[in-house]
Formats: structure tokens, C-alpha cells, sequence
């Protein structure tokens, strides 16, 4: 299939940003992406400080993303060659699955290709929004570029194993935060099941070859608070399931900040084998990082609602038991060999 750096036409880019004359703008548009909430397929845009550190294929159906150490790339709406706080796109995960595809294939040792949320904008101590030091208005549970926010990480990964991983702060998203648990919830899919997905074939989930995930962020029935964050993967017949953070507290104080406006935001990062320890170490994979050679794919990303809370968004008569097949779109399915 063709690939093409996806860079807005000529004409497009031009007239978005011609408010942006003689301004100081900061970050290039990078491409379009195509999501789907609830069916409805939707094109928003990504943008990062960097220029050209992704591209895209089939309209923004997939993505793909090269070593970009710090540089994030985030979902926007406009098409602009700027990154105003107000052209991020917020999305809600609470009581909802998240699936994409993913090729992590030539992610290797001591890399790391994430796909993760943050209640960005932080604030300052006054109330203001904060910018931060590098990634525009960029922040979280690590106080990355000086601010502090919430933060879930559907995968931090390479081709040996992957974690997911939810991070809380001390006061509620949309004001200050004086600090988050830089840790994390996390919960390492090596640990669950060595042969759980690996490069090689005896393993559930190749990961020399594509596969899709699904994350749900179920909640109990009564109070409406998270209870369960469930991945399961799947490739061919082949599945892995598994559930991150088992720790019904620290789930339910995740509630507020995956029910408000999380920020998608894409990373592929990495230096050495020590610095990445934390997260391939136990597998006893060696080597630094191959920053050169290093890509992630994300496709077909969909949030959709789950079963049980299709039937109070649907009109009465509609309001019928929905299966992982009705709600998902057809057209855009990965077939994996």
C-alpha cells in the first residue's frame, strides 16, 4: 500500500493559518487521523513541535510514528501549523473500550511506543493555564515539562512485552496539582503470562506481526466509579486477556479524570537498556535502543461505548443488547494473517 508523508494540501494549511501571520507559532501539523466514537467516524488531525514525525496511509486510517524521544504527538482538531490549547480534542473513557490496531514489530529492546491520555492543560498555582517548558501545554503524572496532571497509559510497549498503566494526582483535573503518583497503577503483561505476546511464534501474540487491542474501563453497577481496566488482544484466533491495576481503590479515584476531557497523545521514545529496565527488564531482552529503525502503527482507533451503557444512548424502541460486532465498523477492520 502506498504511504504518504501527510502533510495538509498546500492550499489548506495556508488558509488555516493565515491568523497565524507574524505570530509565534509553534508545531507542525502532521496528518489526519480517522476515530470512531459509537460508530460515527470521525477526522481530526495530529500535531507535534516536530515536523514529519508521522505519517499516514488510507486517509489517516493509520499512522505511523518514528523515534521522537521527547516530542509527543497529539489528536487536534484544525489542521494548523500551531498547538493552541483550545485545538486539542478531548475524549471520555470512563465506561467505554478503546481498540486500535498496533504494529510494534520494529520496536525493540530499550524502546518504548506508548499511546496514552493526560487531562492536559495543567495549571499553575494561580489559576492560569500553564503552558509547560517544551510540548505546548503539555503535562503529567511525571511532571514532564514542568506540570503536573492526570495520566493513563493504555501501552507503554515494544515487541517484548508492555505495561498499562493509570497514574492519579492529588486534586481533581481542571485545576492545580501539586503532585501525582509518578509510578502509577501499573500492571506489566510479561508478568501475567511470559508467552503472553513476544517476538516469536510460540506466543499468544506474535508481535513480529500486527495485532488489535481492546481496553475497557468498566464500572460497578451502584456507584458508577471504575472498577476494572480489561485489555484483551487479538491476532488471527489467538487472544490474550488480561486486567491492569488490581487495586479497587486506586480505580475508583480514577473515575473523575477518565469521565472529563482526556488528551490522545502518541510517543515513541527510548535510550538505553538501563533506562528502559523498568519496563523490559524482566523479560532479559538486551541492547539500547535502534532510534533509527524504531516505528509504531496505530489503526482503526475506535472508542466505543461498552454493552451494558449502549442501550440509555439509544432511543427506546432501539434500546437492544449491542454485540462487539454491531458496534464495530466494518469497513476499517484489520485483517491479521
Amino acid at each position: 500500500m502506498l504511504r504518504t508523508i501527510c502533510l495538509a494540501s498546500a492550499l489548506g494549511v495556508a488558509s488555516a493559518n493565515e491568523f497565524l501571520a507574524g505570530s509565534s507559532a509553534e508545531g507542525y501539523h502532521q496528518c489526519p487521523v480517522m476515530i470512531t466514537e459509537d460508530g460515527r467516524q470521525r477526522q481530526f488531525n495530529v500535531a507535534a513541535l516536530t515536523k514529519n514525525l508521522l505519517n499516514s496511509t488510507t486517509g489517516g486510517h493509520s499512522i505511523t510514528m518514528k523515534w521522537g524521544g521527547e516530542t509527543r504527538a497529539f489528536v487536534v482538531d484544525k489542521p494548523i501549523d500551531d498547538m493552541p490549547v483550545d485545538n486539542y480534542v478531548g475524549f471520555t473513557l470512563l465506561n467505554k473500550e478503546l481498540s486500535y490496531d498496533v504494529d510494534i514489530s520494529t520496536v525493540g529492546c530499550s524502546c518504548n511506543a506508548a499511546l496514552f491520555f493526560v487531562s492536559l492543560p495543567g495549571y499553575n498555582s494561580d489559576g492560569s493555564v500553564a503552558h509547560g517548558d517544551y510540548n505546548p501545554y503539555y503535562c503529567d503524572a511525571n511532571d514532564i515539562g514542568g506540570v503536573w496532571c492526570w495520566e493513563h497509559d493504555t501501552i507503554e510497549s515494544n515487541k517484548y512485552t508492555m505495561t498499562t498503566t493509570p497514574h492519579k494526582c492529588s486534586s481533581a483535573a481542571g485545576g492545580y496539582i501539586a503532585s501525582c503518583d509518578k509510578g502509577g497503577c501499573g500492571t506489566n503483561a510479561y508478568k501475567v503470562n511470559p508467552t503472553g505476546m513476544c517476538p516469536d511464534s510460540k506466543c499468544k501474540i506474535d508481535t513480529r506481526r500486527p495485532f488489535r487491542i481492546s481496553q475497557s474501563y468498566g464500572v460497578d453497577a451502584d456507584s458508577k466509579k471504575l472498577n476494572k481496566i480489561s485489555n484483551r488482544f487479538v491476532q488471527g484466533n489467538s487472544t490474550f486477556e488480561w486486567t491492569a491495576c488490581n487495586d479497587a481503590d486506586y480505580l475508583q479515584q480514577m473515575t473523575g479524570a477518565l469521565q472529563g476531557s482526556m488528551k490522545m497523545v502518541f510517543q515513541l521514545w527510548g535510550t538505553t537498556n538501563s533506562g528502559m529496565s523498568w519496563l523490559d527488564g524482566v523479560t532479559g531482552c538486551s541492547g539500547d535502543c535502534n532510534q533509527d529503525t524504531a516505528t509504531v502503527t496505530f489503526g482503526n482507533i475506535q472508542i466505543n461505548s461498552l454493552p451494558e451503557a449502549i442501550p440509555s444512548l439509544l432511543p427506546k424502541e432501539n434500546s437492544k443488547a449491542t454485540s462487539e460486532s454491531d458496534i464495530a465498523n466494518p469497513d476499517y477492520t484489520l485483517v491479521l494473517a
